[in-house]
């Protein structure tokens, strides 16, 4: 895991973690002893977890990441666990993405 102050612009991180609150009536509330207002914290591992994102800005709470295919999003800190990736893993997988992506487009 990598601490959001040690976030920094050219960084490649990818998300570990994703944290949602959940209205408890969906738990079936009565079962687990929860006021149906109350929300539920329900954390999971992405289906992405381990694709390189290229720090682009930081204030934190939130970060500005690149995605390979080059898509750009923000993601608040509270609600994603970032790890940090080793510079040489994450741009191997993006070239091998990016040559993977480019292959796709060719044959359309």
């Amino acid at each position: 895991m990598k601490a959001p102050e040690d976030l920094h612009v050219g960084d490649y991180v990818t998300v570990l973690r994703a944290v949602y609150d959940l209205p408890s009536f969906l738990w079936c509330s009565e079962t687990i002893g929860q006021p149906a207002e109350q929300p539920i914290r329900y954390q999971c591992i992405p289906d992405d977890s381990g694709t390189p994102l290229k720090v682009r800005a930081v204030c934190l709470p939130f970060v500005h990441v690149r995605h390979p295919c080059g898509r750009h999003e923000t993601l608040d800190v509270r609600r994603h666990i970032l790890g940090g990736l080793n510079k040489q893993y994450a741009q191997k997988v993006v070239r091998t993405l990016h040559r993977k992506r480019k292959r796709r487009s060719r044959k359309r």
